[in-house]
This record gives C-alpha cells, sequence and structure tokens, in this order.
C-alpha cells in the first residue's frame, strides 16, 4: 500500500505552492500528483514551474504525475499537449477530450472526474494505456459499489480518503446503502449528515479490508500545507512505526479533524520546516 497526494485543491499562489513542495520533497510520500492546465497556469504555477518541481521530487525517489486539467478554450491541436508528451511523465486526466489526446502517448491515470461507469468501459481504457484508476467515490456505500464495478481490470486502484463532503442524506449517491451510521473518519466513511461525528474508527480493519478489495494507493488531497503532515502520519502508520490508533489521534487531534500534525518519528529540523509552513497558512 502507498500513499499520495493529489494536485492541490482551492487556492495556492506561487510562494505557497513551492513551500509546500519543498515540504513533500522531505516526506515519505510516495506518489505526488503535481496540477498543470493545458492553458494558462495553474496553483500559481507556469508550465516551467511544474516541470521543475516534478524533477525535483523525481530526483528525490517519488512518483510524480501531472494532473491535468483542460480548461473550457482548450482545442484539440497538437501544440495543446505536446509539452505534456515531451516531459516523459505519466498524466492523471479528468476528462474523456484529454484522454483521447493523450491516449496511447503517454502512461495514463484515470482521475475521479473521468467519466467510467462500467467494468467494460474501464478495461477498454486501461488497453489504450490506462494504468491506474483513482475511484470517483468518498464514502463507504460508493468505495463498494465502485470496487465492485472495477471488476478483473487490470489497473491499480487509487482511493481518496478522508475527504467527507458531509452530504444531507437525501444527496447520497447510492440509492439503497447499507452503510449508514458507518464513522464519518474511518477509510472510507459515510458522509452523512446522521453519521456520528465521535465514533472512533477502526482504521486497521479498513486497510485489510480496503487491500482484499484491490486498492493500492490511499490519498490525500491536499488543501494547505498541513496535509503534508496527514499524509507523513499515514506513512509512518503503513510503515509499521506507529500503530492504526495512534494515527488515528493524530488526525483527531488536528484542527477540525482534517489536519494531522507531523509525527514526532521525524527529525528535529524536519519538523521544524512543517510547523514554519503550517503555521504560515493559519
Amino acid at each position: 500500500m502507498k500513499i499520495s497526494l493529489g494536485a492541490l485543491a482551492g487556492r495556492w499562489n506561487r510562494s505557497e505552492t513551492f513551500a509546500f513542495y519543498d515540504a513533500v520533497a522531505l516526506s515519505s510520500v510516495d506518489v505526488v500528483y503535481i496540477g498543470a492546465a493545458l492553458h494558462g497556469p495553474l496553483g500559481g504555477l507556469q508550465q516551467r514551474d511544474c516541470l521543475a518541481v516534478a524533477r525535483e521530487l523525481a530526483s528525490g525517489g517519488k512518483e510524480v504525475v501531472l494532473s491535468v486539467r483542460a480548461g473550457a478554450e482548450v482545442r484539440d491541436t497538437e501544440d495543446s499537449h505536446a509539452w505534456i508528451e515531451d516531459c516523459g511523465l505519466p498524466v492523471e486526466v479528468g476528462d474523456a477530450r484529454t484522454f483521447r489526446l493523450l491516449a496511447g502517448k503517454v502512461p495514463l491515470v484515470l482521475g475521479a472526474a473521468m467519466p467510467c461507469v462500467s467494468g467494460v468501459e474501464l478495461r477498454r481504457m486501461v488497453e489504450l494505456g490506462a494504468r491506474r484508476w483513482v475511484l470517483p467515490a468518498v464514502c463507504k456505500g460508493e468505495v463498494v459499489q465502485a470496487l465492485a464495478c472495477a471488476g478483473d481490470a487490470r489497473c491499480e486502484i487509487e482511493l481518496p480518503v478522508l475527504s467527507p463532503r458531509r452530504f444531507a442524506r437525501w444527496q447520497c449517491r447510492v440509492e439503497v446503502c447499507g452503510y449508514e451510521g458507518w464513522p464519518l473518519h474511518a477509510m472510507p466513511g459515510c458522509d452523512l449528515d446522521a453519521s456520528p461525528d465521535d465514533t472512533a474508527p477502526d482504521w486497521a480493519s479498513d486497510l485489510d479490508e480496503l487491500q482484499r478489495a484491490g486498492v493500492s494507493i490511499l490519498r490525500v488531497t491536499p488543501r494547505d500545507a498541513g496535509d503534508v503532515g496527514l499524509s507523513q502520519t499515514l506513512c509512518e502508520w503503513l510503515r509499521g512505526d506507529i500503530d492504526a490508533q495512534a494515527a488515528y489521534a493524530e488526525y483527531a487531534a488536528s484542527p477540525e479533524r482534517s489536519r494531522a500534525r507531523v509525527s514526532g518519528a521525524l527529525h528535529p529540523w524536519q519538523r521544524c520546516l512543517f510547523q514554519r509552513i503550517y503555521a504560515g497558512v493559519r
């Protein structure tokens, strides 16, 4: 099992983005997605910035994936994606048009927004070059449904975790869900408003179940610099440096229960760097 950091979510300026990836370089995260737009900057970074950050992280042993988002004005032209083909990195795509542009040219990751509603369709995309599928699911019922759809498709399965939507009961996308009341902060949890927010989940059992179902990567979606600490905690848990209860305690003690502090297993100078970055965005 690996831990990944998805492309940045929300608004980030250029200095915040570089500071974040400096911290990521010191972490134990296995896979890093760097947001890139076919046209224009994303997260304050231009194309050359994305590639510079990617090269630095890759030189440190991390798997780097460009997470491409096509803008509304992108046209199906060669110059709109030639630079992505030339960079030699795997690419995460989130729409059918970008998938069509890059299929067969670079290794592809199917993002959570990529339309994929059946096992037959998933297998077809795998044949066209997709090697990984990010599940379009957040809550327990959706994940079970999506894994059933994956079937025998020969690709890695990546699951975004600890990102509850807090949807109302009637907004759940699973018509008949048998997981109502599942702990909100489980992996995955139940994001219904009726879920008992204070129920401590059993992360150890959750992890065993996900591994048996074929999930090989857990994704943290970074919304601020503190998410490097959360991903580091998960890495230490998977390595066996801390147990599931200790990992959850770190997570639960952080602000809004969605940011974990950097574990004491890091060197003091690393902790100091993370704490300065974390404090700078508060």
